[in-house]
């Protein structure tokens, strides 16, 4: 079907979360998520918003690799898995901005959030995040207008002239002190925005709540409650799988992209929290 080789046994788990892949946009690492779909099986996938983002119809990066993953997705629908689409703010709403939107959408359709109950009967909400969102402009209007800016200045000369200059040690200097404030700042909203998150679970009566949105892999038990967050597929190549035990794991595609993936695949303990940053939502 394409240069992607499965592996010789794929990996088995009763379900799949996987979030922001932000199909459509530069940053999109294609080829690395095709080859983790193609040697991973679930029974129930569950894609966690953001899965689209696309800004304009007509500035739209899109690979042979993108179309092998709607297809691959497509024929395990087909093949009877339970795949679920939640929308995220990143997603195309009410419009159709790709074909492929239109294949995917027919076969899957989409909900705001779900229930995912494993096979000891907890139930977690799954939803993408951003109704809980630090920042009362993340709408998709801004979104898509965000988006538009980070595709105009990709391959820009201001942003080759800043990556220069940035790499000039008197520059650097004046920079980090501001970038080092940003990632401060970032960190900070991002708890107010998990914590948040938490809390709709609890009130909910839930066991956990499983979502994306923060771009920031996490898979910890808080007080009584699971916060999972699946990271994703710009930056961290990472999902969130639950085995036939009903016990989850957060699978690292970043660290070992040669390793079979149940060398790379680490439970949940309450000490696992990772702590990186990411900006770009």
């Amino acid at each position: 079907m394409s240069r992607y080789e499965l592996a010789s046994t794929p990996t088995r788990f009763r379900s799949l979360f996987l979030s922001d892949l932000h199909l459509g946009s530069r940053r999109c690492e294609a080829e690395k998520l095709l080859t983790f779909l193609k040697n991973h099986e679930a029974d129930h996938i569950y894609l966690v918003g953001d899965t689209f983002d696309i800004w304009h119809r007509r500035a739209v990066h899109w690979t042979p690799g993108h179309d092998l993953i709607i297809d691959l997705l497509c024929e395990r629908a087909r093949q009877g898995v339970r795949v679920i689409n939640l929308p995220g703010n990143h997603d195309p709403h009410n419009e159709t901005l790709h074909p492929a939107q239109s294949v995917l959408n027919a076969l899957i359709p989409g909900h705001r959030s779900v229930v995912h109950t494993t096979t000891g009967g907890k139930r977690y909400l799954v939803v993408h995040g951003d109704c809980c969102d630090f920042w009362p402009l993340r709408s998709y209007t801004f979104s898509r207008l965000g988006s538009g800016i980070d595709w105009l200045l990709q391959d820009s000369l201001a942003s080759r002239l800043f990556r220069r200059a940035s790499e000039t040690p008197v520059l650097r200097l004046l920079i980090l002190p501001f970038i080092r404030t940003t990632d401060l700042f970032a960190l900070q909203a991002q708890r107010v925005m998990e914590k948040r998150l938490t809390r709709l679970a609890t009130g909910g009566g839930f066991d956990g709540i499983i979502c994306g949105h923060l771009h920031r892999p996490v898979l910890q038990q808080r007080q009584d409650v699971l916060y999972a967050n699946c990271g994703d597929w710009v930056q961290n190549m990472s999902a969130i799988a639950e085995d036939s035990q009903g016990q989850f794991v957060m699978l690292d595609f970043r660290q070992h992209p040669a390793a079979q993936p149940q060398e790379f695949a680490e439970r949940i303990s309450p000490e696992h929290h990772n702590e990186g940053v990411s900006s770009w939502l």
